[in-house]
């Protein structure tokens, strides 16, 4: 048996492919190719902790019983699910190479924010030719969609109100949402703009 079987219960889970990606992910972690673009996440010790962890339990349901078992905290195993549960939508969007203004790709961003950076090292350690995409992808987050969401939000619920004499209902969150994405994808630029395409989206309706 070996050390790690012998250290985890669940060692019948390790595979030869799993402490293959946690090698990969401690050498692109030390790597001074990605300093510049992770430095912030790479000054979050319990991420890193998490990243090496997940590698070795691919699975969500076993990472989340040995995460329980070794007591991580509540944001630690959520961390570790949330990187596990958007690793193969990040795989897929590396192996399309889709442009950053996709509405796949806009998403993705939103929904992981400041976790893109782990999570483009997995994909990284996982896929080695996705590299050049992802060092572009996590330089347009910091460069360029960080900045668009501080942005947020061109229109709210008021301005529905206000504007186009709306009362609030499900309807609300669908056209706030797709204006948003609208603005992170660069189809629209401002809030004239955003009022003149929700009455162009209830006409349509």
């Amino acid at each position: 048996d070996g050390i790690l079987q012998n250290l985890f219960s669940e060692g019948q889970y390790l595979s030869l492919e799993g402490l293959d990606l946690y090698k990969k992910i401690e050498d692109n972690l030390n790597s001074p190719s990605f300093a510049p673009i992770f430095s912030k996440f790479l000054e979050q010790p319990f991420k890193i902790i998490c990243l090496k962890l997940l590698s070795l339990f691919c699975k969500p349901e076993i990472a989340k019983k040995v995460a329980l078992r070794l007591k991580l905290s509540r944001k630690e195993v959520e961390f570790i699910l949330k990187m596990l549960s958007n690793k193969d939508r990040m795989l897929d969007l590396c192996k399309d190479n889709l442009n950053f203004s996709e509405r796949a790709v806009t998403s993705l961003l939103r929904d992981l924010k400041d976790d893109l950076y782990p999570s483009l090292i997995l994909v990284i350690s996982y896929y080695p030719s996705a590299q050049s995409y992802c060092l572009e992808m996590g330089n347009y987050y910091s460069h360029v969609f960080k900045q668009k969401m501080g942005h947020l939000p061109l229109i709210t619920g008021d301005d529905l109100i206000k504007e186009f004499h709306l009362v609030p209902s499900p309807l609300f969150k669908k056209i706030l949402t797709t204006i948003e994405e609208m603005f992170l994808n660069g189809t629209i630029n401002s809030k004239e703009e955003a009022l003149k395409k929700v009455s162009e989206l209830l006409n349509k309706d």
